[in-house]
């Protein structure tokens, strides 16, 4: 039954989008070549009330390869919210006209509704001259004798010094290069974390025991990427145990008494900001600590 309603409600919201609401994108340019980067902009305005989700990097954006993706913060008044980004892509298509159209969904619940853009166009714009009917080629079949000269002990002395050079910088730089690497793959799950914690932050009113569940998976799998605790297989009570913030403990207690004892939320935003704080002061240790190379 919900999925019909959510149905009706899609098909309602597509005759609002298509008159106010509908998101928009454009390309920044007229044309694209081969291998240069083109940016694509996407925006909507949308009720206060609505989830919108724009895609992200994993969507397929055929022809075209997607190298970026910039999300500007919502801006909301009293009765509308704006969201905002910026693509980047590559094209390797030879098309003469080459067409895209990004679909930006809208969730209630567990059932979501897709709304495309309109459908916007580049040009191609080929580097390589189209080449005259009237030119005249001129025929050279006469073989050329090329000796080949192959200087192999440069090679191997190079080969060597490549090998010394990789060997040093191993020895003297490798845990710091590491170090950056894992600090650039801790900070790339932390902007999805926030990314995601804002849809849970932004539900009005009471939210239902799906999203509360979706909300402590997401939060523990989280604080369990920046430690060596299981903390999606550990109880609110082992939690507990470690005695890293009592307030925490009592927002783990309010989600159990919520999804096992009935109960109601009535300061649901606080818990998501509480918690969301939490975890991004554990992000901020972790990092200090790569960058002290304490890890």
């Amino acid at each position: 039954m919900s999925r019909i309603l959510f149905f009706i409600v899609g098909v309602l919201a597509g005759h609002l989008l298509s008159a106010k609401n509908k998101p928009e994108g454009r390309f920044l340019s007229d044309s694209v070549m081969i291998g240069t980067p083109v940016e694509y902009s996407l925006s909507m305005k949308y009720p206060l009330d609505w989830q919108v989700i724009f895609p992200d990097s994993n969507f397929d954006y055929q022809p075209f390869e997607v190298i970026d993706v910039q999300y500007f913060e919502t801006r909301s008044d009293s009765v509308f919210s704006f969201d905002s980004a910026v693509y980047t892509f590559l094209s390797f298509s030879i098309d003469p006209v080459q067409e895209l159209s990004v679909p930006v969904t809208i969730i209630n619940g567990k059932d979501s509704v897709s709304i495309p853009t309109e459908p916007k166009s580049l040009f191609f714009k080929d580097l390589i001259p189209v080449v005259s009917d009237s030119l005249s080629i001129k025929s050279n079949t006469t073989p050329a004798i090329m000796k080949l000269y192959f200087n192999y002990p440069r090679l191997f002395w190079a080969i060597g010094i490549a090998l010394v050079l990789l060997l040093l910088t191993a020895v003297f730089f490798g845990k710091r290069l590491s170090n950056m690497w894992k600090a650039y793959i801790l900070r790339r799950k932390n902007r999805k974390f926030l990314d995601s914690v804002m849809l849970y932050q932004n539900i009005n009113g009471s939210p239902n025991k799906t999203e509360v569940e979706g909300f402590e998976k997401l939060w523990k799998a989280y604080m369990q990427s920046l430690s060596s605790l299981p903390y999606t297989a550990m109880t609110t009570r082992e939690i507990s145990k470690l005695g890293d913030n009592e307030e925490i403990v009592n927002w783990l207690k309010a989600i159990d008494n919520f999804l096992y004892g009935d109960r109601g939320f009535d300061r649901w935003t606080d818990l998501v900001i509480d918690m969301k704080n939490f975890a991004e002061d554990s992000f901020y240790q972790k990092l200090d600590q790569l960058k002290k190379g304490k890890v």
